[in-house]
């Protein structure tokens, strides 16, 4: 698993709920997820603010599925696309997740 990344509400596009894990809606200490792991991808990923919400529990359960990683690498990138070109994302980040 990466880095534990503590989260704050201007790290992310999700704000109204940055105290409410995402997967379990359980109340937690700041955790995030970055949607685009890996190191040169995860600085971008800080700077777009593609970082979600989630306990330590389920940050744990998503590093641990592979389909939970690629589901998160989707949604980064469908996030991103909605105000960039998928261009402008193979640029950024590498292949495309579609």
């Amino acid at each position: 698993m990466g880095r534990r990344y503590q989260m704050k509400a201007r790290d992310t596009i999700i704000t109204k709920y940055i105290e409410i894990c995402l997967v379990c809606e359980k109340n937690f200490t700041e955790h995030g997820h970055h949607l685009i792991c890996g190191i040169s991808k995860r600085k971008h990923g800080t700077k777009d603010k593609l970082i979600l919400p989630v306990c330590a529990q389920c940050h744990t359960k998503i590093h641990q599925s592979g389909t939970s990683m690629k589901l998160s690498k989707m949604l980064g990138q469908a996030i991103f696309e909605q105000t960039n070109t998928r261009e402008e994302y193979r640029k950024k980040y590498g292949a495309s997740n579609f």
